[in-house]
């Protein structure tokens, strides 16, 4: 998003904090309203509305962001430690 589009913005109405192009990553929903990302993810978890116009946003969206902010979060994590590990019981 442009620091034009975000001045425009100005704040995401979930958490009322400004827009900052190094800060946070954002997500325009298809009804044009801008969020920040971990912020409309929390919201679409429990609901399939959008925050500021209650327009109905199709299920798959839902399911998608709530899906790509799983795999981002699953992504920062390390991978998991071999299962195959010899012991010696002597």
């Amino acid at each position: 998003m442009s620091q034009q589009q975000m001045d425009d913005h100005g704040s995401c109405p979930v958490c009322l904090e400004a827009y900052s192009a190094a800060a946070m990553e954002l997500i325009q929903l298809p009804c044009r309203h801008v969020f920040h990302e971990h912020c409309i993810l929390s919201w679409l978890k429990n609901a399939a509305t959008c925050p500021i116009c209650r327009r109905q946003h199709p299920r798959s969206l839902q399911t998608l962001l709530v899906e790509e902010e799983s795999h981002h979060y699953m992504s920062d994590l390390p991978p998991p430690a071999s299962t195959n590990t010899a012991y010696s019981l002597g």
